[in-house]
């Protein structure tokens, strides 16, 4: 649908949910509006507009948390308010604490937690991950091993990174992981160790990563040693 197409129609919903008697025709427009506006990206601060009046006005209908979500994105994304969108997402969750995507919901909800500053939020959020999604668990404790590290507290660090070693032997989270254990053991000094988690996952990283990392490590060891090319 064009732009302009899409602007008549939020514009025709929008007239529906002023006018209508029946409530039912109200609710439904002014979800349709709002949904239009997001989808079609006309005019964020009119879809922000309409979801908020949809959460206000039909805080019961089923829906609730897709607008949430919704809204979440768009304080994020176009207005640059991860805060707002942390609020969001977490009233999202609860809202609809079984639904599918709810452990995805409060991953990012530590995301914007921590994109706004708010360390202890964001470690909450991803905690709570752990303890009630096991599905998002990998991800919760890559994001605290990060910002373990960010905070300068390896040791931390390692023990997340090392739990999802152990629990994904294989894929992208035990890549990671095992990156992040190199790191943390070169940060603590022992740069034996940082080479050795490197050569557990050679073979899944490309060549030319694989390559600095390790001779970073061993021109440090040099360093240590003394030693000279």
């Amino acid at each position: 649908m064009a732009t302009g197409g899409v602007i008549e129609a939020v514009s025709a919903y929008e007239q529906v949910a002023r006018r209508s008697m029946w409530p039912g025709h109200r609710r439904e427009a002014t979800w349709r509006a709002a949904s239009l506006a997001n989808d079609g990206q006309v005019d964020p601060q009119e879809a922000r507009r309409l979801y908020r009046t949809f959460l206000k006005s039909w805080p019961e209908d089923p829906r609730i948390s897709q607008a949430r979500v919704a809204l979440a994105r768009i304080e994020w994304q176009d207005f640059r308010q991860p805060d707002r969108a942390a609020r969001q997402y977490t009233w999202a969750v609860l809202a609809s604490p079984a639904a599918p995507e709810a452990s995805d919901w409060l991953q990012r909800a530590g995301d914007a937690w921590l994109a706004a500053g708010r360390t202890d939020q964001a470690r909450s959020a991803w905690r709570r991950v752990i303890a009630d999604y096991p599905t998002g668990v990998l991800g919760a404790r890559l994001a605290m091993a990060r910002l373990a590290l960010f905070e300068g507290d390896p040791d931390r660090a390692f023990e997340h990174f090392q739990e999802v070693a152990v629990a994904q032997a294989r894929g992208t989270e035990a890549t990671l992981a095992r990156l992040g254990m190199s790191l943390c053991r070169e940060q603590l000094g022992d740069l034996d160790a940082a080479l050795a988690e490197l050569d557990v996952v050679a073979d899944e990283l490309p060549y030319e990563v694989l390559q600095q990392r390790r001779e970073r490590l061993i021109e440090r060891q040099r360093k240590v040693r003394g030693e000279t090319r």
